[in-house]
């Protein structure tokens, strides 16, 4: 199991103390996790939860509280302020509802399942692009279903055209021989071999960043949550520009100079990222050339797992990968000039 912690538990009186100055009252079963553990992680990116210290107002629906992410599932686990009902949301629609806070525990159970490997050889931990899209079809299947003329239709109808653009997406970047739940250093590693392979005149073009994050680097930070795999990106090498193709995409990702701080990299990456998306929360990263066009930019979505996006602000198109950062870093094919 990779790292997982538990602090020490919450009292009934900050939770109370909590509830009476925001004027909302925390799900029972949750509350019931509270009296385990405060903040937590689990299995390193697969789940982590908070403190009602810790809460904050969800992105995607002003009416939702977020208590937690299902980082291995791309989403963030949130309660109604109204309600109290539990749900998970994911690239701003909601994704799964939860009839208490243990429903929540058996997805994390679930997605750990996913993770585990065996003692000869390595099992997959996610889904096959196949597996994905014909989960995803049973919900457009399901929500169809649904369908019978109440108010509940227009959002079913979001769901719909949503997550149909998300199943051409997922055929449009599959690439075979991905390699899988690889991390942000390994990827780099990866990269760096075939670019030595390449142009052996590169083998002094990175070294390893000694800076680590610190709770002053976060505080001083865009006011964004940094999902791990970006945080990480930030704070691994130093490198010169990447350039590589994924089936009929060609990504240049800008590198990161040793003259820069990686907090002061972030900043700008937000800043830019800002320019084009003034009300999202985007890291510009680099920039693209999809079927022989260019014009799209490479982002990274701050509260995303599956986070790298391509988008070309002239035609507006947006591109979404199904892949990690790192995935895409160490499997894409490279580019002799």
């Amino acid at each position: 199991m990779n790292r997982t912690y538990f602090t020490a538990p919450v009292s009934e009186e900050d939770i109370t103390k909590w509830e009476e100055k925001n004027s909302i009252t925390i799900p029972k079963s949750y509350k019931e996790w509270l009296k385990f553990t405060g903040n937590c992680e689990i299995d390193g990116t697969v789940a982590k939860f908070t403190k009602p210290a810790d809460f904050r107002d969800s992105l995607d629906d002003d009416n939702m509280i977020v208590i937690g992410e299902i980082i291995g599932d791309g989403g963030t686990v949130c309660f109604s302020k109204k309600t109290g009902k539990i749900a998970s949301f994911c690239d701003g629609f909601e994704d799964m509802k939860f009839a208490d806070f243990d429903k929540v525990l058996q997805e994390v159970m679930r997605l750990m399942g996913k993770r585990s490997f065996g003692k000869e050889k390595k099992k997959r931990s996610y889904q096959t692009e196949k597996e994905r899209i014909n989960e995803i079809q049973k919900d457009i299947d399901r929500w169809r279903g649904e369908l019978d003329g109440s108010e509940d239709d227009e959002w079913h109808l979001e769901l719909i055209e949503y997550f149909e653009k998300v199943i051409e997406n997922i055929k449009r970047t599959t690439k075979k021989d991905v390699i899988r739940s690889i991390n942000m250093k390994d990827a780099f590693k990866t990269y760096f071999k075939k670019l030595k392979e390449l142009d052996p005149s590169k083998k002094k073009s990175y070294k390893l960043q000694k800076v680590k994050w610190t709770r002053e680097d976060l505080d001083k930070a865009p006011n964004f949550d940094t999902a791990y795999y970006n945080k990480v990106y930030f704070n691994t090498y130093f490198f010169e520009d990447m350039k590589g193709t994924w089936n009929d995409i060609t990504l240049y990702i800008d590198g990161i100079s040793e003259s820069q701080s990686a907090m002061d990299t972030l900043r700008s990456a937000y800043k830019n990222g800002k320019e084009v998306f003034p009300d999202s929360e985007k890291l510009y990263i680099g920039k693209a050339i999809v079927g022989g066009k260019d014009g799209y930019g490479i982002y990274l979505d701050g509260h995303s797992r599956y986070g790298v996006k391509l988008y070309n602000k002239d035609t507006k198109e947006e591109i979404g990968f199904f892949y990690t950062l790192p995935e895409i870093i160490a499997s894409m094919d490279l580019i002799k000039e």
